[in-house]
């Protein structure tokens, strides 16, 4: 055969097997094979084996072409796929990072959003099954009931406690001339004892706390005090001697105190109580006083202080502090970053001129409070990590009054910085000191009722 003829054929046998490979490319190898061989046997008188040489090279050829093509989409596929995960990603990571805005739009109509609710104490004083319970909630601070006593010149006073919970913090007996003047013999859960001496409103002694022969608190074990107070006979000087579980403790001088009452003190977060108390005359032997609780003597004055109340009446949040010195405030979640205008009604009901308004609060320690007050006067203060350590001129005469006593409070927060008004006049502005806003909040101060309604939080 003519060698052109030849290669003609072949040429057009490859034509014919590519377009039918084509066709059948999802088919079995076999079929394909045969068909190659049957296009060949079509065109040419050639033998059966060299049609099966021909088709095996070129189906061959095919296949590297194929494998080739097939790489590259697999390639493709990887490539775009990578880059699809990469988007996706960025997507993922931009949407982290972008400030979630919120709306809140708060009526008070009910506490759902997490507000606080009921009558709370910072400490409360009560006779329960013949004993004296003494009951704080508040760090920092002391408190103390006393019963007068026609003290005579040699005494001693034996009183029996028992430490029932919280905190491990000071507590006992004290000989008090006034609330100026007094020493104080105390005690803590740890075993540990102590005596001070608070003179003219000073702190004239004021001992370090030792371990002692004091029991430990576990809400069982009580521990006896003893005082001997007496007439030095060398100096003529008043000295005392404190026991504790009849082990000698500390022992000093009784200056500057003219002894007139007998009382029972707590400190701090903790609940102690005490029911057997003896003054005995060490002259004559004469028990004063012997007191089990059961019942009480009329001098002791129980008390419960009340220091603030939250209720929800009428579709208002109403908020009353009863103590003079003290703020006190409710709180929800709300994260806050980006832009925003933060918007808060209230209507002062009664009581005395101070604070009260809108808090925007990282914790505890850290937040701004956005204040005003009964006569318009307004101000903010930031607290940070718990001292004040900006509180900014009271603007006063500024604000316009309402006659149904309204306050709308608003803060604008533009760039990290916010802007404060009170019923649309401009108080102060400043930055945020780069502090999250993790919770909104009210707060009122001093003993007064606001009511306070109409919350609402939107991004600009």
């Amino acid at each position: 055969m003519n060698r052109k003829l030849e290669q003609k054929i072949e040429a057009e046998i490859r034509r014919r097997v590519l377009e039918k490979d084509r066709e059948l490319e999802e088919k079995q190898k076999d079929t394909v094979q045969q068909a190659t061989v049957e296009a060949l046997a079509e065109m040419t008188a050639l033998s059966r084996d060299e049609v099966d040489k021909i088709a095996q090279a070129v189906r061959q050829e095919f296949e590297i072409k194929r494998n080739k093509r097939v790489k590259m989409m697999n390639t493709i596929t990887i490539i775009f796929g990578a880059m699809a995960l990469i988007i996706g990603f960025r997507s993922l990571l931009n949407q982290l990072e972008r400030p979630q805005t919120i709306t809140l739009i708060e009526t008070f109509d009910s506490s759902e959003r997490g507000w606080t609710v009921g009558e709370f104490f910072d400490h409360r004083y009560f006779i329960q099954d013949g004993e004296y319970v003494l009951e704080h909630v508040k760090d920092g601070w002391c408190n103390w009931d006393y019963v007068p006593v026609n003290f005579p010149a040699d005494f001693s006073v034996e009183v029996t406690s028992t430490w029932k919970k919280g905190k491990y913090d000071e507590y006992g007996i004290m000989l008090t001339q006034d609330n100026s003047n007094y020493y104080s013999f105390q005690l803590r859960g740890d075993g540990t004892a102590s005596y001070s001496a608070h003179i003219n409103k000073e702190w004239k002694v004021n001992a370090n706390w030792i371990k002692n022969k004091a029991r430990i608190g576990d809400g069982q074990n009580s521990n006896l005090q003893r005082l001997e107070v007496y007439t030095n006979p060398q100096d003529k000087s008043r000295v005392f001697k404190y026991f504790i579980n009849a082990v000698l403790f500390s022992q000093g001088y009784l200056k500057d105190l003219s002894v007139k009452n007998l009382a029972l003190s707590c400190c701090g977060a903790q609940t102690v109580t005490f029911d057997q108390i003896k003054i005995v005359d060490l002259n004559t032997e004469e028990v004063l006083l012997e007191e089990s609780f059961d019942p009480p003597l009329p001098t002791w004055k129980p008390d419960t202080s009340l220091s603030r109340t939250f209720t929800f009446s009428d579709g208002q949040y109403v908020v009353t502090g009863f103590v003079e010195e003290m703020c006190y405030w409710s709180n929800i979640p709300a994260v806050l970053a980006g832009d925003y205008e933060i918007v808060l009604d209230s209507y002062r009901m009664k009581g005395e001129e101070k604070y009260f308004g809108l808090m925007l609060i990282n914790d505890d320690k850290n937040y701004f409070a956005y204040e005003v007050k009964q006569d318009g006067t307004a101000r903010f203060v930031w607290n940070h990590n718990g001292t004040y350590e900006k509180i900014s001129d009271a603007k006063s005469g500024l604000v316009n009054l309402s006659p149904d006593n309204h306050f709308q409070q608003k803060v604008i927060i533009k760039d990290k910085k916010f802007e404060y008004f009170v019923n649309d006049h401009f108080i102060d502005s400043w930055d945020l000191q780069a502090m999250p806003i993790n919770k909104v909040g009210i707060r009122v101060c001093g003993r007064q009722t606001v009511a306070f309604d109409n919350l609402t939080i939107r991004p600009l």
